[in-house]
């Protein structure tokens, strides 16, 4: 199916996900897709919370019990996880969230591209995405220098970021990931709440891209 250049102008895509998310992870090669077959069609990022009140260093349990749902989403998904957690992780994927959103702020076409990266240095890498030297290594593979990136996270209040984050939940992305389609009248409407593939997500917009002309 393809969309008319009106049909695509009257419609977006809202992608709700965070860096730390495993699931995400698993449905970046789903997103790629769906962007590859709609093209013309606007896809845009919008974050969840996820252990934004943690404050305190992963122990063995709460390693194991992550490394046991990385390999349930990768025998789902067959996307790559490595199983490596970096040492001394804290599960608060709040200064990662506030990375993508210093992207979003000055780079807004590369967002999707800056999570994709950052994604692939936590699940495949086993690095920790909340240290500024890692985001800053992500951020210049989509062509953002170091100085505009520090510049550019230094305005992200982290309020900021949980504002967005509830503003997400209230509007009913309880669940990760999750998609919307907003329509011209600035109306969410709530596709999926979890793992979804391209086939899915094409067929559930067919609806909403028909009514935006009618």
């Amino acid at each position: 199916m393809a969309l008319s250049p009106l049909q695509s102008k009257n419609m977006q895509v809202v992608f709700v996900s965070n860096p730390l998310c495993s699931w995400c992870w698993g449905m970046e090669p789903e997103i790629q897709k769906f962007q590859q077959q709609f093209p013309d069609l606007t896809l845009r990022l919008r974050l969840g919370a996820l252990g934004f009140d943690q404050n305190r260093v992963l122990t063995e349990a709460g390693k194991a019990h992550l490394q046991q749902l990385w390999r349930r989403v990768s025998e789902t998904t067959a996307q790559i996880f490595s199983g490596s957690l970096p040492a001394d992780f804290v599960y608060n994927s709040l200064p990662a969230c506030r990375a993508v959103c210093a992207v979003r702020k000055s780079l807004p076409d590369s967002t999707l591209d800056y999570l994709s990266i950052l994604q692939q240095c936590f699940f495949v890498q086993g690095e920790d995405i909340n240290r500024t030297s890692v985001q800053i290594a992500a951020a210049s593979e989509v062509g953002l220098g170091e100085k505009l990136f520090e510049e550019a996270l230094e305005a992200v209040e982290p309020e900021s970021v949980i504002e967005e984050c509830d503003s997400t939940r209230s509007s009913g992305g309880n669940a990760l990931p999750s998609v919307f389609v907003q329509t011209s009248d600035s109306s969410l409407h709530l596709i999926a709440g979890g793992y979804i593939t391209a086939e899915f997500l094409a067929e559930a917009i067919v609806p909403y891209s028909q009514s935006v002309n009618s």
